[in-house]
């Protein structure tokens, strides 16, 4: 991919992890809900051919740029972005076979803001975790697949908004920064209406002991390994 045609906001490593945890979406139909710029839209939709996919940001600048990037890449045929806030966004109920989703990590009030109102929106909620765990449950059909990158601090929460979506964990990867040192960020899949089942936990690792990135993690961040 060349990321010299990419515009406006750069992926982060998060973004780029739950990139590859979702690469085995199941079905053709999925959407990414607070898209920013439409990283997750393009390698997703670069990785799965028969794919089609929407984006939703409540910011439209944000919307913009990933409209922007996937005509820049030749996929604007089986990709969209829409400004909507994602908790009314042009999705009929059970329409999608996986959603996923990088949203902004601090509720609203709590961390640090910065003064810049589109940095703002990045760092810190329009919705809660449970708004986006229930609009999620409502787009997806039954066994649809949702794919969330989030705090490690927030687990609980996140986990607890799930259950209660009746979005039912199924896989997770533990990031460690380190050999030994867990990274603040975890990804988990969760299936819409599956029954309760042991969790299959995955690792990966960013850095090895002598502080260099990982193969695995070059490859996963499209790096030459």
């Amino acid at each position: 991919m060349d990321w010299d045609l990419f515009t406006g906001e750069r992926a982060g490593t998060d973004a780029l992890l739950l990139a590859d945890f979702a690469g085995d979406a199941r079905g053709t139909r999925g959407a990414d809900l607070g898209c920013g710029s439409g990283i997750l839209l393009l390698l997703l939709l670069t990785g799965g051919k028969g794919r089609r996919m929407t984006g939703v940001d409540i910011r439209e600048s944000a919307a913009a740029s990933a409209r922007e990037n996937l005509r820049a890449f030749a996929l604007e045929e089986r990709g969209d972005a829409v400004c909507a806030d994602y908790r009314s966004a042009p999705f009929g109920s059970e329409s999608l076979d996986f959603i996923v989703s990088n949203p902004p990590y601090f509720p609203a009030g709590r961390g640090a803001v910065p003064p810049n109102a589109e940095r703002a929106a990045q760092r810190t909620e329009s919705a809660t975790v449970s708004e986006l765990c229930a609009a999620a449950a409502q787009y997806l059909k039954a066994g649809g697949q949702f794919f969330l990158v989030h705090r490690r601090q927030r687990e609980r929460e996140i986990l607890a908004a799930l259950r209660q979506a009746h979005l039912t964990p199924v896989r997770r990867r533990d990031v460690f920064s380190a050999p030994g040192k867990s990274a603040p960020i975890f990804l988990i899949e969760a299936v819409k209406g599956a029954p309760e089942c042991a969790v299959r936990r995955e690792t990966v690792l960013l850095r090895g002991a002598d502080g260099r990135e990982t193969e695995e993690y070059r490859k996963i961040c499209h790096w030459e390994a």
